[in-house]
């Protein structure tokens, strides 16, 4: 198994790695914050015009056909940003799951998204269930052509002008998506920020009615396929991110003079940012591995995403806190891209469940396990 990037990947990551310098520093992530529904609608728009949006989309529907690995590249080094625009969950995760399982309706849309014109989530946190991805409270029962919609979801990435939701929900004791579309009657929604400053969604379900094309097939297998690549390419961002921890971090003990010399002198930090770069590799590897295994077809690719979300979202959190301690009390402010780099880690980490939860679904899994947590 090689680990070496393609130079196809190399020259995608340099592209990727242009739009970032250009468009992200401090003052330009805090506009693109503020802007309506948390993010720069000019950014999306580039980044559909770079091809990004598309990557993950079949050829034959207007995408560029990419593989994970691919993906994994440009959430890397969409890391750098750290970028507020949806790209992960909206473009990587909901759009592909559409175009590959909806009907004409739903493919379509996952088209939108690939042109910057139209942003998708996915509902697959309940209040009452924690860490638990499966649908618990949230039921579906058919009524007429239709069906009727019940319950709640928490924490849905995005904000309140999302063009739609994918909700999963029993169905007689089987797993279904269905598709919300903006403004459905019975649909409650409230907005707030997360950790990182970035949108997300408490819905509430009372009686909503749908059409039968708002059903998308593909059942329990595919909505744990799309949670899994979702937690490799949330891993591949955390390595983006815990790069740029490191080298910020690095720069600082060179250049921050305390009693005369440069605090990098001091070999207790020197032995902590050595343990810090064996993470950094290490994580680099867990990822490379998950996402080679899941282009392979192999079955245990399942597995692999487990093992790397549990194993980076250790080391970010350890990386982000010693990148923030080290830098003192500048750390902690909103000055200093550290911080946010460290925030952005937080929420990633904890997408899908924490460390713990994912070294205890690694532990539990025979293979390719249905993510109950």
């Amino acid at each position: 198994m090689s680990f070496i990037r393609t130079e196809e990947q190399d020259m995608l990551a340099a592209t990727v790695e242009r739009f970032v310098s250009e468009r992200y520093d401090l003052e330009q992530r805090a506009r693109a914050l503020a802007e309506a529904g948390g993010f720069s609608r000019d950014n999306l728009a580039q980044l559909a015009e770079l091809g990004v949006l598309a990557l993950r989309l079949p050829e034959a529907q207007g995408g560029l056909g990419g593989t994970l690995s691919d993906a994994a590249v440009v959430a890397e080094t969409l890391g750098h940003g750290p970028i507020v625009e949806p790209v992960l969950i909206s473009a990587f995760v909901c759009a592909p799951l559409m175009a590959e399982h909806g009907h004409d309706t739903q493919a379509a849309l996952a088209e939108r998204v690939a042109g910057g014109d139209a942003v998708l989530s996915l509902a697959f946190a309940e209040p009452e269930a924690r860490f638990s991805t499966w649908p618990r409270g949230t039921r579906a029962e058919r009524q007429g052509d239709g069906f009727v919609l019940r319950g709640s979801k928490t924490a849905v990435p995005g904000p309140v002008t999302l063009d739609a939701v994918i909700v999963p929900a029993l169905l007689d004791d089987r797993l279904e998506m269905f598709v919300l579309p903006p403004g459905t009657p019975g649909v409650g929604a409230r907005e707030y920020r997360l950790v990182d400053g970035t949108p997300a969604l408490e819905l509430t379900l009372d009686d909503v009615g749908l059409d039968a094309d708002a059903h998308l097939p593909g059942g329990d297998a595919a909505y744990t396929d799309a949670l899994m690549r979702a937690r490799i390419l949330a891993s591949a961002e955390m390595l983006g991110l815990m790069e740029r921890l490191f080298a910020e971090t690095l720069d600082y003990l060179k250049t921050r003079i305390q009693f005369g010399r440069p605090i990098g002198r001091n070999q207790a930090l020197q032995h902590r940012m050595a343990e810090h770069h064996v993470r950094l590799e290490q994580s680099r590897s867990a990822v490379m591995r998950a996402c080679m295994t899941h282009d392979r077809g192999s079955d245990a690719w399942h597995r692999e995403a487990l093992a790397a979300k549990a194993c980076v979202s250790d080391a970010a959190m350890a990386v982000g806190q010693d990148a923030v301690q080290m830098h003192g009390a500048m750390g902690t402010t909103d000055e200093l891209m550290i911080g946010h780099y460290h925030k952005r880690a937080l929420w990633l980490q904890s997408l899908l469940g924490d460390a713990a939860t994912h070294y205890r679904l690694f532990d539990a899994a025979g293979g390719a396990p249905r993510d109950a947590a």
